[in-house]
């Protein structure tokens, strides 16, 4: 995965509200609507922005397919939070998930590659930041973790 990042500063509501329209259709189809919490609206990272795009896509569309109900989205500090619920019976294993070609129930998971969360890890590291996943109460959450020095909370 060789290629030039676009590294800018990016006020990240904005960009994560338009991967969210994007997705509509899904939302509707599922009956489910997105929480959306941000401790600042103006909160700033630099990233190259479509790998940001396409960070929070793969991350909303995973949530969608192999969660059950909505997607909780939370910026805390530098960190942007991505839970879901996850079944019984597909609980994925955090110390896998970011692993190439993971699915946490192969007999279930028609139609996806599982590169989707591989390819979230690989990007933010990438851009100097990381991602981790974690269980808790039977809902997944994915960190986004950004480096201290790139962010901001500056006012547009």
């Amino acid at each position: 995965m060789e290629f030039e990042l676009n590294m800018s500063e990016i006020q990240v509501f904005p960009l994560l509200g338009e991967c969210l329209v994007g997705l509509y259709r899904q939302f509707e189809e599922k009956g489910v609507a997105p929480e959306v919490e941000f401790q600042s609206e103006g909160f700033r990272v630099k990233a190259d922005e479509e790998c940001l795009r396409r960070i929070f896509h793969n991350l909303i569309q995973n949530g969608l397919l192999h969660g059950k109900g909505g997607i909780t989205i939370r910026q805390r500090g530098c960190s942007i939070f991505f839970e879901n619920l996850v079944s019984e019976t597909s609980m994925p294993d955090p110390e896998q998930i970011f692993d190439r070609f993971y699915k946490a129930d192969s007999a279930r998971r028609k139609g996806s590659s599982g590169l989707g969360l591989f390819i979230v890890r690989e990007l933010m590291r990438k851009m100097g930041g990381d991602a981790e996943a974690g269980l808790e109460g039977g809902a997944l959450r994915i960190t986004l973790c950004f480096p201290e020095d790139s962010r901001g909370d500056r006012p547009v």
